[in-house]
């Protein structure tokens, strides 16, 4: 009984992920829809300790085909020379722009540094659309116009949010990463009809690039709203539904989004120590439970030899499929995706090292304490 309740799961993970590689809308698709010569769009970056990054993402932006009304980068109290990289990068383009010195953030202000950053750009922004971008983004020179061609093809929404390739500095990062940011989302949600139902567990957005039209920015609360939530992308998208308001389509944009999320492993076991238990269970019981039942069904290829080998070849087929689909969906190497059972041991090694991290310290970010060690993880 324990081996076929396996070999269902895996089929039905297979076949999610069919579909979605076959059914789900690529940022690529929409250069037959031009955006309106009406339409504005503000690109809104929040940065902090940025400077590293701040050079890709406003070079590629500055040679964007569809140039926007205007750039906005929020300095979020950097230690480093974030405003400065973005006051001399921006001013040797044509694109109007305004490189702002955010207000103070503390825990006392009810809100994430993140959401009060994006908050006050959103204010300061005169574009149609606000396109909130993170500085490790690299968008192609399609990416800006490609977006706004959605929102022109799907007047009836309320924004749309991009899913990129990943870029990453070491084999472990590519490794692990995958299971995070990736898989759980290819293999688990209908990409190409999610957003069309009243459910906001099935409502995903992705903070690293999503427009939204401003009125219904506005209308939402924006930023604000979400107070202390650290997932802001996923609750703004949450939020549209539960307020019955017009969705945020979710699209693939690996050909034309790149993100370079963690620099180090030890800058992605912080990283994630902040947003892997919200975002896969909200506790550490619940989190613990779905590792688990994610090493039952992913480990399945080694535990079913003992019971017929020919349901072991077909897990471990199963298992293959549904990691080298994802892998082309997100133009991750091959390599990685066989790399199975190796990735999977990292995965557990990672998810060891964010539960110590939320019981014995402070989950800080970027030199900024988010919450105590014992805040919301149990």
């Amino acid at each position: 009984m324990i081996s076929l309740i396996a070999i269902i799961f895996l089929i039905l993970l297979c076949s999610m992920g069919v579909f979605n590689y076959f059914t789900a809308k690529r940022l690529e698709d929409f250069d037959g829809c031009p955006p309106t010569a009406s339409e504005t769009v503000s690109i809104l970056i929040p940065a902090r300790n940025e400077e590293q990054n701040l050079t890709k993402i406003l070079n590629s932006l500055a040679h964007s085909s569809f140039h926007p009304k205007e750039i906005l980068v929020l300095d979020d109290q950097s230690e480093d020379r974030t405003y400065e990289v973005a006051q001399t990068l921006l001013a040797a383009g044509s694109i109007p722009f305004q490189v702002i010195r955010g207000k103070a953030w503390s825990l006392s202000s009810g809100m994430t540094g993140k959401n009060h950053a994006c908050q006050q750009l959103a204010e300061l922004a005169s574009g149609d659309v606000l396109l909130f971008c993170d500085a490790d983004v690299v968008a192609s020179r399609e990416a800006v116009g490609r977006t706004l061609s959605i929102l022109n093809h799907y007047p009836e929404v309320s924004g749309v949010t991009g899913f990129p390739s990943q870029d990453t500095i070491g084999i472990r990062e590519q490794l692990v990463i995958p299971w995070i940011v990736q898989i759980p989302i290819f293999l688990s949600v209908p990409l190409a009809f999610s957003w069309r139902t009243r459910f906001a567990s099935l409502q995903i957005g992705n903070g690293q690039w999503i427009a939204i039209r401003k009125k219904a920015y506005e209308k939402l609360g924006g930023h604000g709203a979400l107070g202390r939530e650290v997932l802001d992308d996923v609750a703004l998208a949450r939020k549209f539904t539960q307020m019955r308001q017009p969705p945020i389509i979710p699209v693939l944009a690996a050909q034309d989004l790149r993100v370079t999320m963690y620099s180090s492993w030890d800058h992605l076991v912080e990283g994630f120590s902040k947003n892997v238990i919200p975002l896969f269970g909200g506790t550490i019981p619940r989190f613990i439970a779905l590792i688990v039942w994610v090493n039952f069904l992913f480990f399945s290829p080694l535990w079913l030899l003992a019971f017929r080998w020919q349901w072991a070849l077909l897990s471990l087929f199963l298992i293959l499929a549904c990691r080298i689909i994802t892998a082309r969906a997100f133009k991750n190497p091959t390599w990685a995706a066989l790399s199975h059972f190796k990735s999977l041991l990292y995965l557990d090694f990672l998810v060891t090292l964010v539960i110590r991290h939320n019981l014995t310290q402070p989950i800080r970010w970027k030199g900024r304490q988010l919450k105590s060690a014992t805040d919301e993880t149990t």
